[in-house]
Order: C-alpha cells, then sequence, then structure tokens
C-alpha cells in the first residue's frame, strides 16, 4: 500500500511515482524550472542556493507566515542546504541534485517513492504548505475553552493507551492463568515447582516441536528456530515466559511485542550465523577503552561496564551482545572467578569510576555467586552505585526470591552506595502481576528498579510507549533510557523521526513522573546521542529509496577530538508501510516528515 497526502492533507493511496514528482512540480514550478533547464551541475547548484538565499531572505521579511510555519520553514531550509552540498554528495555518495533532476525529467530508475515523498514534504515545509495547523483548527477541541481541552486531551490520550492491553487486566490475568494451567498439566507439576525458578531454569524450551505442543508457529519462526539450534546459536524460552503468549489464540493482535522477543527474526538469525562463521563482532560500542582480558567497557569517565559472563537470562533479540552470547542461559557454567580478580584490580586503579552497570545478566546464577560478585565491587570504596542489568522480571520474576531481596538490599547503604536494577520492558503487555509482586519486594527495600526500553516496530504505534511507562511507574519501575533498535535488524527499526516525533507530541502530554526517560540514539564510540539536542545531529542527505542520513557530532567536544558518525536511517515511506500492515490510520502519524 504506498501514501501520500493530498490537497486536503489526508494520506490517500497512489500507485505511480509520476504523481508524486509531479505534486513537487505543481507546487514548486519555479524551483524546477532551475532544475530542468540548467545543464551544467555546478551551475545549477549555484542557482539553487541563490534560490534557497533568495528564499530565506524574503521568510525573514515577510509576516505571512504564523510560528509554526516559520519555524518548520527554517528547519527544512536547513535540510534543503545540506541537501545539495558537494561535502555531503561526496560522503554519502549519493546526489539529490543529480537524482532530482534526473527524475523531473521523468528518469526514476534511480529513486523511489520513498525519495520523492521526502522532497515533496521538504518543499511543503519550506513553503509553509504542510497543512498541519489547519489540521489542528478543524479539530472540535480548537474552539474549547482551556479547562474542557484540557481535558478533551485527556481523554483523548488515555482513549489510545486503552487500545494496548497490560499484563495487569483482569482478562489477560485470567487467560495467563488459564495459559500457566495447560503447561503445568503438560509437565505435570505443582504450583510449588512452577514457582522455582530452578525448575523454569531446567525446563527451558529450546526443541521446536517441543514449543509446537503450546503454540502455533509461522513458518518463517519454525525455520528461524531450527536454524538458530542447528547452529547453537542462542535460544531458548521459560515455560513462564511462554504463558504470556496468547497460545489459544494464533490471531491474537496483542502479543506480538512479546512474541518478536520469544522467537528471533529469520534475517537475524541467518546475519548471526555468518557472523558466528567469520569470527566477526556486531557490537556498537567502539568506546575509548575497552580490555576485552578483563571485561569492561569504559566508554564515560565515571561509568564502565563488568561483564563477568558470556550468558543471559535467554536469547534477546534487541542486545547489544547477543552476538556473543554463548548460550540463551541456563546451564549454570562457572563464573571465571579470576576474571573477576583481574577486573577488581582494574577498578582499584581507576579511582575516577564511580559507578559499575553489571552486563550479562548475573541474576541467571545462585545467590552465592552473585554475593561473591557484588562483595568485591562493594569493597571498593569509590564505588558509590552498582547497577545490574537483567530480564528476569520479566521472564523469570520467581528468581527474585526473599533471599535474593536481601542479599542486594544489604549493599544498600544511604550516604555511601546504591544499588539499582536496570531492567528491559518493551510493552505494556509484558507486565505482569508476578513482576509486579517482585519488583515491588525490591523497593520496599530501597532498590531502584529502572528500565531502559528500545523503540521498535513493535511498540512505536501512537501512545504505544506512553502505555508502557504508565505501567512501568504503577509497579514501581522508573522509565530511565528508550534506546533505537540496532541497524543489524532493518524490519525492527524506527525511523529517527518517528522517536522524536513520540517525545514531542505524545511524552510530553503524559506526567512528568511518567516521562522520566530521555529518547538516545546510541553512536559508536560516542555512547548516548539526545535526540531532542538537535545541535547533535542534522539530516545531511536522501537516499534513492528514501533513506535518510545523519550526521552525528560529539557531544563532549570539549573532551575529546572524535569524528562525526553517519547514520543510515530506515525509509519513513517504508516504516508507514509497516504501519499500515498493522492496520494503522496513516493520518495520524502524517507529521514525522517534518521532525529532523
Amino acid at each position: 500500500m504506498i501514501f501520500h497526502i493530498d490537497k486536503a492533507d489526508v494520506m490517500v493511496e497512489i500507485e505511480k511515482i509520476e504523481e508524486v514528482i509531479d505534486l513537487i512540480k505543481k507546487e514548486n514550478p519555479g524551483f524546477c524550472e532551475i532544475v530542468m533547464q540548467s545543464k551544467d551541475d555546478d551551475e545549477l547548484r549555484e542557482k539553487i542556493y541563490q534560490y534557497f538565499y533568495r528564499f530565506e531572505i524574503h521568510c525573514l521579511q515577510s509576516c505571512h507566515m504564523n510560528a509554526l510555519q516559520r519555524y518548520q520553514s527554517q528547519q527544512a531550509l536547513r535540510v534543503l542546504k545540506n541537501l545539495f552540498s558537494p561535502r555531503h554528495e561526496a560522503i554519502t555518495h549519493f546526489s539529490v541534485l543529480k537524482n532530482l533532476k534526473k527524475c523531473l525529467n521523468q528518469d526514476y530508475h534511480e529513486v523511489g517513492l520513498g525519495f520523492a515523498y521526502e522532497i515533496l514534504f521538504l518543499f511543503r515545509a519550506l513553503k509553509g504548505t504542510t497543512g498541519l495547523e489547519q489540521l489542528q483548527e478543524e479539530k472540535p477541541m480548537s474552539k474549547m475553552p482551556e479547562w474542557s481541552l484540557l481535558d478533551h486531551l485527556s481523554k483523548e490520550v488515555n482513549d489510545w493507551m486503552s487500545r494496548y492491553p497490560s499484563g495487569l487486566d483482569n482478562s489477560i490475568i485470567l487467560q495467563r492463568i488459564e495459559n500457566r494451567e495447560s503447561i503445568k498439566s503438560s509437565y505435570k507439576i505443582t504450583n510449588k515447582e512452577w514457582d522455582n525458578w530452578k525448575w523454569q531454569c531446567q525446563n527451558v524450551i529450546r526443541d521446536r516441536k517441543e514449543l509446537e505442543k503450546f503454540i502455533s508457529l509461522t513458518e518463517e519462526e519454525k525455520e528461524a528456530i531450527d536454524l538458530a539450534n542447528h547452529h547453537q546459536l542462542p535460544f531458548g524460552i521459560t515455560p513462564f515466559f511462554l504463558s504470556l503468549l496468547d497460545l489459544n489464540d494464533p490471531e491474537s493482535k496483542y502479543d506480538h511485542a512479546i512474541r518478536a522477543q520469544a522467537f528471533p527474526p529469520l534475517r537475524y538469525i541467518q546475519r548471526l550465523v555468518e557472523v558466528k562463521k567469520h569470527h566477526m563482532n556486531m557490537s556498537l560500542s567502539q568506546t575509548r577503552q575497552i580490555p576485552t582480558e578483563i571485561s569492561i567497557t569504559r566508554g564515560y569517565p565515571m561509568i564502565a561496564i563488568f561483564k563477568p559472563i558470556r550468558q543471559k537470562v535467554r536469547y534477546c533479540l534487541y542486545c547489544e551482545r547477543s552476538w556473543a552470547i554463548n548460550h540463551a542461559l541456563w546451564r549454570q557454567d562457572q563464573v571465571e572467578l579470576d576474571k573477576i580478580d583481574r577486573a577488581i584490580r582494574w577498578f582499584n586503579r581507576h579511582p575516577g569510576v564511580t559507578e559499575v552497570l553489571i552486563s550479562g545478566d548475573i541474576m541467571i546464577y545462585d545467590d552465592p555467586m552473585i554475593e561473591e560478585i557484588l562483595s568485591r565491587l562493594a569493597d571498593i570504596s569509590h564505588i558509590q552505585r552498582i547497577r545490574v542489568s537483567t530480564r528476569i522480571p520479566m521472564i523469570l520474576p520467581m528468581r527474585i526470591t526473599d533471599s535474593l531481596v536481601h542479599l542486594l538490599s544489604s549493599y544498600q547503604i544511604s550516604g555511601r552506595r546504591e544499588i539499582s536494577l536496570m531492567t528491559h520492558f518493551e510493552h505494556p503487555y509484558e507486565v505482569t502481576l508476578e513482576a509486579m509482586k517482585a519488583i515491588q519486594k525490591l523497593r520496599k527495600t530501597g532498590v531502584q528498579v529502572c528500565n531502559q526500553s528500545i523503540y521498535t516496530v513493535e511498540n512505536a504505534r501512537r501512545f504505544e510507549m506512553s502505555a508502557l511507562r504508565k505501567q512501568l511507574r504503577l509497579i514501581g519501575v522508573d522509565p530511565y533510557y528508550s534506546f533505537n533498535a540496532k541497524k543489524d535488524i532493518p524490519e525492527e527499526r524506527v525511523p529517527i523521526a518517528r522517536m522524536i516525533q513520540e517525545q514531542n507530541e505524545e511524552s510530553r502530554l503524559a506526567p512528568g513522573i511518567d516521562r522520566s526517560d530521555e529518547a538516545v540514539f546510541d553512536i559508536p564510540g560516542m555512547g548516548k546521542n539526545y535526540l531532542k539536542a538537535s545541535q547533535e545531529h542534522e539530516l545531511i542527505m536522501i537516499l534513492g529509496d528514501g533513506s535518510r542520513v545523519y550526521e552525528f557530532y560529539p557531544s563532549d567536544v570539549n573532551l575529546f577530538n572524535k569524528r562525526s558518525f553517519l547514520y543510515r536511517d530506515v525509509p519513513i515511506f517504508t516504516f508507514l508501510q509497516q504501519l499500515a500492515h498493522k492496520g494503522e490510520n496513516l493520518k495520524d502519524y502524517q507529521s514525522i516528515w517534518y521532525y529532523y
């Protein structure tokens, strides 16, 4: 399904790229005439910049545009100047100038609809003809008194969030109880065994045929699981996590986010096979210091990541280290004690490091091993915060026993040291009563629980992330960061424009405590780049398929002399097609084109 915005600024279907190009010609006859009549590219580039200069002067002198139109025009002008830059052509190996010229002369071989739409919407923003402000004025609430308007907005937000069921909804709780009883019956076990985390670990389902006793799989899911097992890639699902899926409803529209995490995409597994085969590295963390022999990564002055194990609680699609994980858990392989010794010596030599993030999910180990790691770190006087990254509350909440809570909280000393758990909830459907009870036990002892989520197509619908944040706050989890998905899973990625749109149009409507997380982009060698900080990135090119190319700049320019980083984003047009396939009304997303 293909879309554009017509004269009434409503998403409608079209079939051919020619129609979009015709719209560009119709709405920008002067500019298009310049492009079509010029023979020499250098001369054409000069004329284009003169056109932009005259337009900018006109805008600065004119009072016809309202504030929103003026802002959008200035933003679009900056982007358009970038698109025709010789430098940007050289570093991206693509020329908007040459390809737009071809399109205007009916040669469409090197570009697609995604490219044409980007150019169309850039010029609409430039000329203040997006129509977005008219759409707002046409809404009934535009004529309401202030209090009525706020009530209407609140209701609208809640209506949106109600579309996404939570694991705390009564109907979902009852459904999962039914799932649990069915699985228990198959294994012939009691509640006591089900609630035993070691039983869950010992009965992780890795075999596809065993899995199909409980749930119907697509052909692609079957192939992906078989391929993962054949190449000994990390795959496994606990009976508990299995019970969160809609086992009796293969057409369910609700468990998609959990299913996407439980069953890895075939293309990604194929990519992992190649990585393992050629001993490649898929890591994004090209940090400033990586002493691999002691499993420490340091990318910030006061924080270091310690990775004592090469296992995780389960395969995780969005994990930065999934390519390097040996098992999707459950085998209680011994932690290398000499590795811990080397790490402790390193931390002792670096008093500037005051915070340690323990990655790899040590929570899959018995209490004594966890205590060994925590106690050694706690003995270092300059370490003031220990964060433990884990998916246990979602996958295996029964692991958070009273004894483990006591162990963790024993290292929480007010005024001296803080212990935090970093969870990875991705969707409100993942939030369960069991997770809530486990988290509340931790919170009552003073242990903070924060969440890092990943923007993907599974949680990118309107107010879907808002619904997640709300549920997290209700169970005692503080939203912390929201990251971009890895580039190795293009079918899961969300455009940067959608991340910024979500922060500006959805997240900001929630109470401040609910939206305490920041949308960040993880840059190799630079770390976190805050997308709201527009001075740290800019759109410099539109490729033939509609992909935007961003240039990210180091935020710590006063500390390090670093090069910029180029990122090729997923095309907005492709993303909108995915949303349409999910049944979304694209009118609800039409402002996405105007976020850069």
